[in-house]
């Protein structure tokens, strides 16, 4: 099985991102899929360097679909459009598949703690 990064972008915002989330920011999401799910924002800025919770919820499913090569049929360009939750503070999302991650180069499993 194939497993790609992710490249995902600010397109768009209204109102103040309580993550700090900016339009053109850009995040690059690599890490190990399975029972020990392990994500990075490999490049990127964000509020202390995090994506924000809620965004990641609603981007989680076609991230998935992304890393592992599924076909997306509403993609456009092979990019994907999502909105994070927050109707008031809303932040756009694109989403695009990566390059392939090589077997056995996957990001390795950590401790929580070393990503704080």
């Amino acid at each position: 099985m194939a497993l790609y990064n992710v490249i995902v972008r600010v397109l768009d915002k209204e109102g103040t991102c309580v993550a700090g989330h900016e339009i053109g920011d850009t995040f690059e999401i690599s890490g190990k899929v399975g029972v020990d799910d392990v994500y990075r924002i490999v490049s990127g800025k964000a509020k202390r360097g995090r994506i924000c919770g809620l965004a990641f919820v609603s981007l989680y499913p076609q991230l998935l679909s992304l890393r592992l090569g599924a076909e997306i049929h509403w993609a456009k360009d092979g990019k994907i459009s999502v909105s994070c939750p927050d109707a008031i503070n809303l932040v756009i999302f694109e989403m695009e598949r990566g390059k392939q991650i090589e077997r056995g180069k996957e990001s390795p499993s950590y401790p929580i703690e070393e990503s704080l």
